[in-house]
């Protein structure tokens, strides 16, 4: 006999989501990351200029 299968009621799947704190963070923590290496080329071509 087939096990009857199951759907997933995803309206109610949705009203009980709660997204990771962690995840929650990762966006800042990588465009803070993109500024830091930015800044870092920026200084590191200005130091060359400077020194010719």
């Amino acid at each position: 006999m087939a096990k009857k299968e199951e759907l997933i009621d995803f309206e109610a799947e949705l009203e009980n989501f709660q997204p990771s704190l962690d995840i929650n963070g990762v966006g800042e923590a990588i465009v803070r990351q993109d500024l830091t290496d930015m800044s870092d080329i920026m200084l590191e071509i200005m130091k060359q200029m400077k020194n010719g």
